[in-house]
């Protein structure tokens, strides 16, 4: 229950559902937090009982993804960047539960690189992948700030002729073997929380979804973006919604506008 009496629709299933007050306030990793647990709380088992306790949450801990461990209703492990799509793939071939669900933003690609959001041999491990893994990546905009500056990316176990990735994360998914991949913003809620819940009701395989979600600390300040309400208007102005796009149409390149959607699958 918040200090006005008001509660939260998720309170009865998750008591401890509000943000951490360090986030900003209309910071887009609430938004992501919340769609997330709002898809979870929708899945059920053969017997129609919820099926929360059968996903489990992995992260880095860095930046401020970090502050997840505060309030989370799921059972949360810790491994580092490089180590998290590896740890995921683990945890869904050997142990329960059996859905594992990477939560990551650029903090983790910058420190561990592709790892992070993808195992190095994905084709190799789906062979043997008894469960679901789901990666979600929340894209704050940190890379565009390098792109502008033409600054190099300093990505961490990344050759710089792979760095592209960055820009269009759906193409390097695919290139990888991931089994289906999408793109949303903070802005499209109940579209994000469908295809989460698409995922994590698959019995086996691994999926990514991206989402854009400007960061308000980098994008908020010297009127780039605006406050909270301008920079959703940005994300509904930019966006370009593609139930079937391939992954050339998924580059994020230009700056100008951008395609979110389902990449389709022959991904060409």
């Amino acid at each position: 229950m918040n200090w006005d009496g008001t509660v939260h629709p998720l309170t009865t299933l998750f008591p401890q559902i509000q943000p951490p007050a360090d986030w900003c306030s209309g910071c887009g990793l609430g938004i992501v937090w919340q769609a997330l647990l709002r898809a979870i709380s929708t899945l059920k088992d053969p017997r129609g009982q919820s099926d929360v306790d059968d996903c489990q949450l992995l992260i880095s801990g860095l930046g401020c993804l970090g502050l997840i461990n505060k309030l989370s209703p799921l059972q949360v492990n810790q491994a580092s960047p490089e180590k998290l799509g590896e740890q995921a793939f683990k945890i869904a071939q050997h142990n329960q539960p059996k859905k594992v669900v990477i939560l990551a933003s650029e903090p983790d690609i910058l420190v561990g690189g592709i790892k992070a959001l993808l195992p190095a041999n994905i084709n190799l491990s789906n062979k043997d992948l008894e469960g679901t893994v789901l990666t979600l990546f929340i894209n704050s905009g940190l890379s565009l700030v390098y792109s502008i500056s033409k600054g190099p990316v300093p990505l961490a176990h990344l050759p710089p002729s792979e760095q592209k990735m960055l820009v269009n994360l759906p193409w390097r998914a695919r290139q990888q073997g991931v089994e289906a991949v999408s793109r949303w913003t903070s802005l499209h809620v109940r579209r994000l929380t469908r295809a989460i819940k698409m995922a994590l009701t698959k019995a086996k395989g691994f999926y990514l979804i991206e989402v854009i979600s400007p960061c308000l600390m980098i994008w908020a300040d010297r009127k780039k973006l605006g406050e909270s309400l301008p920079r959703m208007n940005w994300l509904q102005r930019m966006a370009v919604i593609n139930l079937a796009a391939s992954v050339a149409e998924m580059d994020l390149s230009s700056g100008e506008r951008f395609v979110i959607g389902h990449v389709r699958q022959d991904g060409d």
